[in-house]
């Protein structure tokens, strides 16, 4: 709730028809096991997910596709835990998976529509066929697994239609900073916006820091809290004027 609650509420401000949700087309890059994407297509939207790691490819695709019901499975997370224990027996809290099952909620969901596409985020959309064809893109613990975030916010920019939003929630951890051998640039969440205006994006709401956890174990006596930037982007319906050049007048 603490994430998504945000993203819903903002779509749902931003397109409160639920009739014609279907023709609202939603990306969620970085999807992993599609939970947000199946929350969007109950709600109405056209979602379509988009992960590049197998592993969550396939987990998503078997919870998605062959799971009967809601709390099918009992995991045991923390079982290799040894450490901040309060009492021995938080080592074998159980967690039920899935919380729901798209099986069961079929109804709901084609009420929308749901997909997924495997594949890098700028292999696969970062090219003309895809340039003004999104109504929001949701960008959720997603912009800082970039190499180079100025690279996911042009992307962005150009697959969404004109008035088309960027819907942001997450820290910014960027994936490759320690890393010797591939490229990172880490900008602050001050340069991100920056950088987000200059590429065209208005902002549409102030950025709001939100406390959220990321895998932590409710029990443990270390917890780890973000502070999640919440903001939404829009790309303006039309495109500003270019300036005149020096020696031409102004129409």
């Amino acid at each position: 709730a603490a994430v998504y609650g945000p993203i819903i509420q903002a779509l749902t401000q931003y397109f409160p028809a639920m009739e014609q949700r279907q023709k609202v087309n939603v990306l969620v890059p970085g999807a992993g096991l599609s939970r947000l994407s199946v929350e969007l297509a109950k709600l109405g939207f056209n979602a379509c997910g988009n992960e590049f790691s197998y592993h969550m490819l396939i987990t998503g695709h078997y919870l998605m596709n062959h799971m009967r019901c809601a709390n099918q499975y009992t995991l045991y997370p923390y079982v290799d835990t040894t450490l901040n224990l309060v009492r021995r027996s938080d080592q074998l809290s159980a967690a039920m998976i899935p919380d729901l099952c798209t099986i069961e909620q079929a109804e709901a969901i084609q009420q929308g529509g749901l997909s997924m596409v495997a594949g890098d985020f700028l292999e696969v959309y970062n090219r003309p066929t895809e340039h003004d064809q999104w109504e929001a893109v949701v960008s959720c613990f997603f912009i800082d697994t970039a190499h180079n975030v100025l690279d996911y916010l042009t992307c962005i920019y150009k697959i969404l239609c004109p008035g088309g939003i960027l819907v942001n929630i997450g820290p910014l951890l960027y994936h490759f900073a320690d890393s010797t051998s591939e490229a990172s640039i880490e900008l602050s969440l001050d340069e991100v916006l920056h950088a987000a205006s200059q590429v065209g994006f208005v902002p549409i709401t102030n950025v709001q820091l939100l406390p959220t956890t990321y895998t932590n174990n409710p029990l443990s006596m270390k917890q780890m809290v973000y502070q999640a930037a919440f903001f939404v982007l829009q790309k303006p319906f039309s495109a500003p004027l270019a300036a005149p050049q020096q020696g031409q007048k102004a129409e």
